[in-house]
């Protein structure tokens, strides 16, 4: 019956390689799951990015860059966690308006996902990122969290002034704990 319960983990380290990619979702990297399969009751999944770089990556969807996908425990909750450790989110874009009511993210979409950056851990920053939608660096929907603390963010933009040139939070339970943080957008 395969694994029951339990947590995947996954390192990736000094990823400077994650640029110039195409994707309908997650122009770089796509975290979670989709629909057409499901982890066990209780599994979780933690993925640290420690000091990497995401440049000129694009999506026509959502997450131009990375794009974050809810995986439901048991009792319906999300544990899915993404640490970020120094990392660039450099002219990342989203393009096209497919589904535009849930499309965006420059840089990176969560849906019902937990993102967590820590000074200690070196902090983010969003530079230049863009999307035709929502949020032109991060476009966060249903019950994320984000909690950033130095964070950098200069010249992101969407397509309109009211859908978050630099961050965006869309229904269900969105929350941004942001401290330390420089904007410029």
């Amino acid at each position: 019956d395969g694994i029951q319960s339990g947590t995947i983990t996954q390192t990736l380290n000094e990823c400077v390689y994650c640029y110039d990619n195409t994707a309908n979702q997650g122009g770089a990297l796509v975290i979670g799951y989709e629909g057409a399969c499901n982890l066990p009751q209780g599994m979780k999944i933690n993925t640290y990015l420690n000091g990497c770089v995401f440049e000129r990556n694009t999506a026509n969807w959502q997450g131009g860059a990375i794009c974050l996908q809810y995986v439901p425990d048991y009792l319906g909750k999300w544990t899915t966690k993404l640490y970020l450790d120094k990392a660039t989110f450099t002219d990342n874009k989203v393009t096209s308006e497919v589904n535009a009511g849930t499309s965006g993210g420059g840089a990176i979409h969560s849906w019902n996902f937990n993102v967590e950056a820590r000074p200690g851990n070196g902090g983010c920053t969003f530079v230049n990122n863009t999307s035709n939608n929502f949020g032109g660096s991060i476009f966060a929907e249903g019950s994320s969290t984000l909690n950033f603390d130095n964070m950098t963010i200069s010249g992101n933009g969407s397509d309109s002034a009211d859908k978050g040139g630099a961050l965006f939070g869309y229904g269900g339970n969105v929350f941004f704990d942001i401290k330390t943080i420089s904007i410029n957008n």
